[in-house]
């Protein structure tokens, strides 16, 4: 059985942006010294090809503000605050381990990207609100 059934709310334990962000406040609080900007471009980029896909659909124009809106919070505020910071090669090191941890914990979790993606595009694309940025846009009534 997925944790992330077809119809069923997106844990965000299985979302990779949420782990990404997550791990840039730890990096600003201090408790770790790798910079988490690496993986925010990566799922920038990802976030970009996300967009295209929510676009070529036909999405209506409050959703994809809601998806630029996620994407102004969680990648582009961090790289302007990372802005000034230089990647190290322990940096990249550490980025590709926690992408690699990241699907270990997909696969421990009977899942994978495709799946967990696949879910979060359809759902944005239908509206319904079962990922936690838009569960909590609908709650504030945004």
């Amino acid at each position: 059985m997925k944790i992330n059934s077809q119809k069923g709310y997106i844990q965000p334990h299985l979302i990779l942006s949420d782990w990404i962000f997550v791990f840039f406040i730890v990096y600003e609080l201090g408790y770790t010294i790798y910079n988490p900007k690496a993986l925010i471009v990566f799922g920038l980029v990802e976030n970009i090809i996300s967009t295209l896909i929510i676009l070529y659909y036909n999405t209506n124009f409050h959703i994809i503000f809601l998806f630029l809106l996620n994407v102004v919070f969680t990648k582009l505020l961090p790289l302007y605050y990372l802005y000034g910071t230089t990647l190290k090669t322990q940096d990249y090191y550490f980025s590709l381990l926690f992408v690699l941890v990241y699907l270990l914990w997909l696969n421990i979790n009977n899942t994978d990207v495709y799946q967990v993606y696949s879910d979060i595009t359809e759902s944005i694309v239908k509206n319904e609100n079962r990922s936690p940025f838009y569960s909590l846009m609908n709650k504030l009534g945004i």
